[in-house]
């Protein structure tokens, strides 16, 4: 690669790698409490550093997430929760050094592309027999029980 290329390219990743950080570090912004029992979870996305379509572990996420967010997010308004999961390795194990399944990130909802909640989200549970499945099924379900703790006080 010549040197006008490389810094052609060096200039390029400064750029690439803002978009990539996104909301995954901006402030915490706390869900205004009129919007508490007006909302609801109709769309739930998920984001990593790494590869960002549907997969394998978006399939478990929002399966372990949905019925938790449907019991503490009953009202009409829809909005879309987007997580961010930290450094996620989709294939990874989730299973920390200690043998504890953990799962960093962030969330925001969003409602007609207008963030309206945003918080950081970090939970470890014990890891549960059955491997890969039974790991991302525990860490979602904890996920989803933090999103309603932390922005909907429930």
């Amino acid at each position: 690669m010549t040197l006008d290329r490389l810094l052609a390219f060096g200039g390029l990743v400064p750029l690439v790698s803002g978009c990539a950080g996104g909301f995954d570090d901006a402030a915490p912004l706390p869900l205004p409490p009129a919007a508490t029992d007006a909302i609801h979870i109709d769309r739930v996305e998920v984001r990593s550093s790494f590869y960002n379509p549907r997969d394998a572990f978006h399939e478990a996420f929002e399966a372990g997430v949905r019925p938790v967010l449907d019991r503490c997010a009953t009202g009409v308004r829809p909005v879309t929760l987007r997580a961010w999961i930290h450094d996620l390795d989709r294939s990874g194990s989730l299973l920390r050094d200690d043998g504890r399944v953990h799962l960093p990130g962030a969330v925001e909802l969003v409602e007609r592309g207008r963030v309206i909640a945003r918080a950081r989200i970090s939970v470890e549970v014990s890891t549960p027999e059955g491997g890969l499945p039974a790991h991302r099924t525990a860490a979602s379900r904890a996920f989803g029980e933090a999103v309603c703790r932390d922005l909907f006080s429930r």
